[in-house]
């Protein structure tokens, strides 16, 4: 179709935003989860994704989210135990990405329990549908973004592909482990007590940073990925302030 050297960034640049806009217009169970997938396949290569990622990622995302709501109802009256096995899935997660941080898996199984956690500790949502949407979204995702590839081919790698430089994982202990999926759970349950209107992206952002092995690698990124989940923290205080400042 349309050739350019250009086609890396147009297609991230589009596409994400026009499934965004899609869901806007005509609707969606749970926004913003197709077009952040959509921009992660765009972004991961100048080649469209392997048909079979695409179907194996839905397969085992639609396992995990429909055990994870079948536990969230079943222990609805008990929330010891279920945060217990909240703690045990981000043990994993976390323990799974020591030798590959960017583990798909892991981060999927971390979206998928944040998810099923806030909509029905904080909101009492019925979650039995959300493992058939979360199916929806990733295959529509996978769509766009085979779309995308097929009406702007090719093009120049949106960053540099130079050699990166050796990885070398610094928290690789158990008890590192154990104490960053301590802090994600005292996030996700603090941002549900405080019923937080992010309170997916908050618990979501903090685990992804968390589940690096070396989470401050990189020039000033370790300080970058630190300050994000702060402001996010820090940008709805003023709503809960009691008093509010009216200009005279």
């Amino acid at each position: 179709m349309f050739h350019s050297r250009g086609n890396g960034i147009l297609r991230i640049a589009l596409f994400p935003i026009l499934l965004l806009f899609w869901q806007y217009v005509f609707g969606t169970s749970l926004p913003l989860i197709a077009p952040a997938i959509c921009a992660v396949f765009l972004s991961s290569s100048v080649k469209a994704p392997p048909l079979k990622m695409v179907l194996l990622m839905a397969i085992m995302l639609f396992l995990a989210a429909w055990l994870q709501a079948f536990l969230s109802n079943f222990l609805i009256d008990q929330p010891i135990i279920y945060y217990s096995c909240l703690y045990i899935v981000f043990y994993w997660c976390i323990e799974r990405s020591r030798s590959n941080p960017q583990d798909l898996l892991a981060t999927m199984l971390l979206l998928s329990t944040t998810l099923v956690a806030v909509f029905t500790q904080q909101k009492g949502l019925d979650v039995s549908q959300i493992p058939l949407a979360l199916l929806k979204e990733i295959l529509l995702a996978g769509l766009v973004s085979y779309l995308a590839f097929f009406l702007f081919p090719g093009g120049h790698p949106i960053a540099d592909t130079s050699p990166p430089p050796a990885f070398g994982a610094v928290h690789t202990e158990i008890w590192h482990i154990v104490f960053k999926a301590s802090v994600v759970l005292v996030v996700l349950i603090s941002a549900i007590h405080l019923k937080l209107v992010q309170s997916t992206i908050v618990t979501l952002t903090v685990a992804l940073i968390l589940k690096d092995p070396n989470p401050a690698s990189g020039k000033q990124y370790g300080l970058r990925r630190l300050l994000a989940p702060m402001l996010v923290f820090c940008f709805p205080c003023p709503y809960y302030l009691p008093v509010h400042w009216k200009p005279t």
